[in-house]
């Protein structure tokens, strides 16, 4: 599974868990962020844990507290639920491959491109010089 796809799965723990908050259910406390790494993301490394962590916090999807800590449990922000609803991370890493594509594409029709108008210079040069050739 790739860090997409984990966080992914958190922020989709995380609106279920807001639904249930909504419509005033109990949230076990046992429900923490690493806990929904553990069984859900399949993440068993603290390392991991702390980078998904660290990088729902620095893109603003997860409520934080003054020193920066996540809430237990963890609470998704309007701006992760709004981001997991048109298709979160998943979709951002697919643009990002599709654009890679496209850059490729375009730099290689440059280099044709670039044969082409180096090729009609040349025919413009040879027909000015038959051109004035003609006149002599």
């Amino acid at each position: 599974m790739t860090h997409a796809e984990k966080l992914n799965q958190v922020l989709f723990i995380l609106l279920d868990t807001h639904r249930k908050r909504l419509a005033n259910q109990a949230i076990d406390e046992r429900l923490t962020f690493s806990f929904i790494c553990t069984k859900v993301a399949e993440v068993t490394e603290d390392w991991e844990i702390q980078f998904l962590k660290q990088r729902l916090i620095s893109d603003g999807y997860v409520e934080v507290d003054k020193s920066l800590k996540i809430i237990e449990p963890p609470e998704i922000t309007q701006s992760g639920i709004k981001f997991i609803q048109q298709g979160g991370y998943v979709v951002v890493e697919q643009s990002n491959e599709i654009d890679k594509k496209i850059k490729a594409a375009s730099l290689q029709k440059f280099q044709y491109d670039k044969w082409a108008f180096a090729i009609a210079i040349l025919s413009l040069i040879i027909a000015i010089l038959s051109f004035f050739k003609l006149q002599i």
